[in-house]
Order: C-alpha cells, then sequence, then structure tokens
C-alpha cells in the first residue's frame, strides 16, 4: 500500500468519480475479502452495483468511517 492514497478528484463534468472496491480497501487498510464480509453482514459502506460491478462514492465512505468511530471508554 502506498504512503499517500490519491483521492478521486471531479471531472470537468463536475461528477465525482466512484470508487472501487479496491480503492475503499486500500483507503480503510482492509482486504477486499473484509470489505465483503462486512457488507454481508450489514455492517459496510453502502455500495452501489452497476452492472455486476460494486462502486462507492468517498462520501458514504467517510459517512460509514464516522459512524464506526471508537468511543472512548468512561471510568467511573
Amino acid at each position: 500500500m502506498s504512503d499517500t492514497i490519491t483521492q478521486p478528484r471531479r471531472g470537468s463534468n463536475g461528477i465525482e468519480p466512484l470508487w472501487t472496491l479496491d480503492d475503499v480497501a486500500e483507503y480503510v487498510g482492509l482486504s477486499k475479502a473484509a470489505l465483503y464480509n462486512l457488507r454481508h453482514l450489514g455492517r459496510g459502506p453502502v455500495g452501489y452495483r452497476v452492472g455486476r460491478h460494486l462502486r462507492f462514492r468517498l462520501a458514504d465512505v467517510e459517512a460509514w468511517l464516522e459512524a464506526t468511530r471508537d468511543q472512548p471508554s468512561v471510568v467511573a
């Protein structure tokens, strides 16, 4: 995995490009199998089926990451 992950840029038409499963796996540091498993369990990022391909919006991936943020435990 590279040290710098290039985020997709909006095209000249202003449309945000969709990410592949490989893109998301690299971005979050998980394997493709782990992402497939999380989605199967209903705990993965929202994706879109384009034909037989799975695609993701960056905003959906970031929202999923935010929703899975670990909360610090409170010690009484």
